[in-house]
């Protein structure tokens, strides 16, 4: 391979692309390989390679994505309002602003404390709203965990935890 100038593309996904479908002895292998040269690679610079599991074949399938060129656009600050109701805001707030120090007109001096206060929101956004998919998931998980208990056999103690269950959501 050195002599033709190809090289191995650098991949993600199983080390070995075949096996035997032995199971007393299993013999694994890379034999199928993604390869370019100098200038394919420097040309495709942003190109993923990625090896997938069998299934029901001896090869893996092998893949390459090419992801698009270009700075990562800048996406606006949105301010969603439930974050108003979280606890530390105001107090991030009225600390951010009171502290920063800007000089200019009023207006560049509003626009610059807009700008820093944007990045601490953020901050606090992703402290405590991150995940929130997951933590809804779990949150359900365990109201009908608690619902299926009171249901089999309902007491006042289990009632109080459905509802601190539900009220939790």
């Amino acid at each position: 391979m050195d002599d033709s100038g190809l090289m191995d593309f650098p991949a993600h996904g199983p080390l070995f692309t075949w096996w035997n479908h032995q199971q007393r002895t299993p013999i694994a292998e890379k034999l199928d390989r993604i390869l370019g040269n100098f200038y394919w690679f420097e040309q495709f610079s942003n190109a993923i390679a990625t090896y997938e599991e069998p299934l029901f074949f001896d090869h893996a399938s092998c893949c390459i994505i090419f992801q698009e060129r270009g700075p990562k656009p800048i996406r606006p600050f949105r301010f969603n309002h439930h974050l108003m109701q979280h606890e530390q805001f105001l107090l991030l707030v009225q600390d951010s602003w009171s502290s920063m120090e800007v000089s200019g007109s009023q207006m560049l001096q509003i626009n610059k404390k807009l700008k820093l206060l944007k990045g601490k929101l953020r901050e606090l956004i992703r402290s405590a709203f991150s995940g929130i998919e997951n933590r809804v998931r779990v949150a359900l998980a365990d109201l009908r965990a608690a619902q299926r208990v009171l249901l089999t056999s309902p007491t006042p103690e289990l009632a109080e935890a459905k509802r601190k269950t539900y009220l939790h959501l």
